[in-house]
């Protein structure tokens, strides 16, 4: 049975009436570039991008990248590891008349919290959760995290590395504006009793800003913002845990890739996963970025050649706490879903 694609400004109608309209910029720029893209912004123009030949030279090197993952040769590891292998579609998750995206999983992946409109599609999006007794099972039946449930929606649910802690988006009254980001925590592993939010100020700007994922030792921090005009990923840190943020800033040597969000950090903090565009085809797929170590700027950043379909959408990344697996959302079959890829 084939699945029906949503029209793009169907995602973004959930946003604020300021998202919606710099959607609109970036489909009468280039459509394609954005069609089906949650989290996409106004993109920027090749001749004013900081890195114009990024996305093209990526799309050239797609096949080669892909074939230096595994270093047949026995040269040099690639710093990303080994290749992901196929991804398998959640079939246990996915609803085909509604959208799955953002999704993030707990240590272990025996729970994992996604975002979809399920309950009313076409709606305002809502947090959900699946969990499995063993990582071999499909996962249970979705359930609504009803302690998070607001009028307005809310996004882009991140698990803390203690799979406790939850950071999510939301345009709640008495926030800074546009999405804001949320932190709250559950008392255990598997329950779904959460304490009230607290909005990340810190972290905040009046545009849209989501998707905060949290370094494994808490002093780092990387999400998705428009402040600037177009999403693209930003970090903050800090020098303990209790220590509030410090002044956000874009990626050095990562934004600028057109638009971009989604981000996920492996445990090691050397690898960052990310969706951004393309130019050839266009449209927006998996990226990912190396640094040598937690303190140091990330290198080029490369598409995902392992595990992108450039004839779908890809995005929101997410990978397992042992890096033995990469969640994502895509289209590959026709309309957002969750899938996974396994190394």
């Amino acid at each position: 049975m084939s699945r029906a694609r949503r029209p793009p400004l169907a995602r973004h109608a959930r946003r604020t009436p300021a998202a919606a309209a710099a959607l609109a910029l970036a489909l009468a720029a280039g459509p394609a570039a954005t069609a089906g893209c949650r989290d996409c912004g106004p993109s920027r123009d090749a001749s004013t991008d900081a890195r114009p030949d990024a996305a093209a030279a990526g799309d050239a090197a797609l096949a080669a990248d892909a074939a230096a993952d595994a270093s047949p040769d026995g040269g040099a590891p690639s710093p990303f590891g080994p290749p992901f292998g196929p991804a398998q579609l959640l079939a246990a998750l996915d609803d085909p008349a509604a959208t799955e995206d953002d999704p993030s999983v707990a240590p272990g992946e025996l729970e994992i919290f996604f975002n979809s409109d399920r309950d009313a599609p076409g709606g305002p999006p809502h947090l959900w959760y699946a969990s499995r007794a063993a990582l071999a099972d499909p996962f249970g039946p979705p359930v609504r995290v009803e302690a998070l449930v607001f009028t307005q929606g809310e996004t882009t649910p991140e698990l803390a590395p203690d799979g406790l802690g939850l950071h999510f988006a939301a345009a709640l009254p008495g926030g800074t504006g546009g999405l804001d980001l949320y932190f709250t925590a559950r008392p255990a592993p598997g329950s779904l009793v959460f304490g009230a939010p607290i909005e990340v100020a810190a972290l905040d700007s009046p545009a849209t800003d989501d998707g905060a994922a949290l370094r494994a030792d808490g002093l780092e921090v990387f999400f998705a913002s428009d402040r600037a005009g177009t999403l693209d990923v930003w970090r903050a840190a800090r020098a303990a845990p209790a220590d509030p943020w410090g002044a956000p800033a874009p990626v050095a040597g990562v934004s600028g890739i057109g638009v971009q969000g989604g981000p996920a950090l492996s445990a090691d903090a050397r690898v960052l996963y990310f969706h951004g565009e393309t130019t050839a085809p266009a449209g927006v797929h998996l990226w990912r970025a190396a640094r040598a170590d937690g303190d140091a700027a990330f290198g080029p950043p490369e598409l995902a050649a392992d595990v992108n379909d450039l004839a779908a959408t890809d995005l929101d990344p997410d990978l397992s706490a042992d890096g033995s697996a990469l969640y994502f959302a895509s289209t590959r079959d026709g309309s957002f879903a969750l899938y996974v890829a396994r190394r």
